[in-house]
């Protein structure tokens, strides 16, 4: 395992601020024969937006790199990988001094005559509010940028409401956060970081004066550009443009068919060749006191560390090398082990980067870590800041490829040969949960699986297009299912599988095949239990796979499995995003750990069954 990647990957990332104000960057650096003096730091969108974005904003700062211009990307402190969490107080003030360490960064160590900021959303809010308060941020490219943060809070209260009643449709409701936070897309603000957001002003922070800049002010998908925000840059000599920003919805709604706004890209990066050209690059000339400034906001760390008295932890990025390229992976170890070799690995929840859904894996990995048990969460291939294509999971089976188990077991095999563990707790979800059972059965070091809603147990190219068909059949489906499955390649694939499904019948009719024989699903199950193994299986309500299992009494023979625990979540979302869930399936995590560790757990195995709940 290696802390850094190889010089000629030109990447690094390294943490700037200690403690819960320690923000995450990940360095693009040029190649030396075309750097350009312009440096560019990209702020991303929040929550939710943020998560499905990722992987595309990582190509872009590829792209812009090529071009000669050193990128830096931005996780804000109490999201993604960086330090903190939701409930820290003082969170937007704590958003905005990352975001101006970051660009003294870029000009202190990097040597950056002109830095460029770009924002997406609340990236871009917080990019203007830095810049308003003295960061050396000379241009903005402002990317669906409201200039009332109270715009964004509206929204969001708009997406959480329409989150509810999808996720408890027919359940009942837990109570709202207490405090007067808010829940959307699976992400929390509290009352606090509500009232600081509402606050905030662009049209009231003017810029300071004495330097030449620009603004580049981007539409989102033909919404026009906030005419307070323009107005303000204007009447602060900002030279402001306004251009089309097609592709914002493509590539933030979801992480699994996001793709990058390529024609969106292609304009910034004009815009700030153009910059160049015209002479204004390096027009920026910083002060003695804000290089001594930089220099010291400038101090990079490869380390992070937390906990309390109950216990310490340290983390820091890690480069996983694998013939395919790298993969990307956080390692979080104790300051003291639990002793007995036991070490986690959290998998991707689909293809959502190595945060976990809602972030859940940061959490969960800090909180093992003061138990004394080292955690890595990884990014196999293809996702998050692993090698690979930019989207290649847009189709299903492609996250059930064997050769993402293959990597799986791979990276169990460097964590015992660096000495980090020699037995193993895996968990994900989705198509993670899918790995974690298979490695679970293929490896003896896998002492324990958690699999939270796991989509397959054997996958079958006719999973996806007969469950939608059961679906259209027999249950009335939102108006937005329907328009998400009914594409030509879903119409496609549903006809191919009733053709099969015909086919199958025939033969069976005929005594072609065997009659009500044993499907893939149920050997696997079979395997499950005869393996001994620890395994906690997860569902939440309406999972298609859970239903199936229980119409062929699959259910029923794992609840009286010694080895598997069974435990169902009363919320409609395969992601878990209500924070109720996420409490749910951490506490069922927990439980697996301390059952692998020989810790006492307090709750009784009954009382979690699925017929209990």
């Amino acid at each position: 395992m290696s802390a850094a990647a190889p010089a000629d990957r030109h990447v690094r990332q390294f943490y700037l601020g200690a403690g819960e104000d320690a923000a995450l960057l990940s360095w693009h650096a040029p190649p030396s024969d075309v750097r350009r003096p312009t440096a560019v730091l990209i702020c991303p969108p929040f929550g939710w937006e943020e998560v499905s974005c990722y992987r595309c904003l990582r190509q872009w700062a590829l792209e812009l790199a090529a071009r000669g211009f050193g990128t830096l990307r931005l996780q804000l402190p109490s999201t993604g990988d960086a330090g903190g969490g939701v409930r820290d107080p003082a969170r937007v003030a704590a958003w905005v001094r990352a975001v101006a360490a970051a660009a003294r960064w870029l000009r202190a160590a990097h040597g950056a005559a002109r830095v460029t900021a770009i924002g997406m959303g609340l990236g871009g809010v917080l990019c203007h509010a830095a810049a308003a308060g003295g960061a050396p941020l000379e241009d903005l490219v402002l990317w669906g940028v409201p200039a009332r943060g109270r715009s964004l809070i509206r929204e969001l209260r708009a997406f959480s409401a329409l989150e509810t009643a999808q996720f408890f449709a027919g359940l009942t409701a837990p109570p709202p956060p207490p405090d007067g936070a808010l829940e959307a897309g699976g992400f929390c603000l509290t009352g606090e970081t509500i009232s600081d957001l509402q606050a905030l002003d662009l049209a009231e922070l003017p810029l300071p004066a004495g330097q030449r800049r620009r603004a580049l002010l981007l539409q989102r998908d033909g919404i026009g550009v906030d005419e307070r925000l323009r107005a303000r840059l204007v009447s602060d000599g900002v030279a402001v443009r306004v251009e089309a920003g097609p592709g914002y919805g493509a590539m933030s709604s979801h992480p699994q068919r996001a793709t990058p706004a390529s024609g969106t890209f292609a304009t910034v990066a004009a815009w700030l060749e153009e910059g160049e050209r015209s002479g204004t690059a390096g027009a920026a000339q910083p002060a003695a006191g804000e290089v001594k400034r930089g220099a010291e906001d400038a101090t990079a760390r490869d380390e992070l560390a937390g906990g309390n008295d109950g216990g310490r932890w340290r983390e820091r990025p890690l480069w996983l090398h694998r013939p395919g390229g790298l993969l990307a992976a956080v390692l979080t170890q104790p300051v003291r082990t639990h002793g007995d070799g036991t070490c986690a690995l959290l998998l991707n929840a689909g293809a959502v980067r190595r945060i976990g859904p809602s972030r859940m894996w940061v959490q969960t990995a800090r909180r093992w870590a003061q138990l004394g048990v080292p955690t890595l969460r990884l990014d196999v291939t293809g996702i998050g800041d692993a090698d690979g294509p930019v989207a290649p999971y847009a189709h299903d089976g492609a996250l059930y490829d064997e050769r993402l188990l293959a990597e799986v077991l791979a990276v169990l095999d460097e964590l015992e040969r660096s000495g980090t563990g020699r037995r193993f707790l895996l968990a994900g979800l989705c198509a993670g949960a899918y790995w974690a059972l298979h490695a679970l059965l293929q490896d003896v070091r896998v002492c324990a699986a958690v699999m939270l809603n796991p989509r397959a147990l054997a996958w079958d190219e006719d999973l996806a297009p007969a469950r939608h068909v059961r679906k259209l059949l027999t249950e009335r489906p939102s108006p937005a299912h329907i328009r998400r499955v009914a594409t030509p390649r879903m119409a496609l694939e549903a006809a191919a599988w009733l053709v099969r499904s015909a086919w199958r019948r025939t033969a069976t009719a005929a005594g072609r095949s065997g009659a009500a024989g044993e499907t893939a699903s149920e050997l696997v199950l079979r395997r499950l239990v005869s393996c001994g193994r620890p395994a906690t299986l997860v569902f939440s309500e309406g999972e298609p796979l859970a239903d199936e299992l229980a119409a062929r009494g699959g259910l029923s023979a794992l609840e009286r499995s010694p080895n598997v625990v069974l435990e169902r979540i009363p919320v409609r979302d395969h992601t878990l995003r209500p924070g109720s869930a996420q409490r749910a399936a951490q506490e069922a995590m927990d439980r697996a750990l301390k059952d692998a560790l020989g810790l006492p757990v307090a709750a009784d195995r009954a009382a979690r069954s699925p017929s209990a709940t």
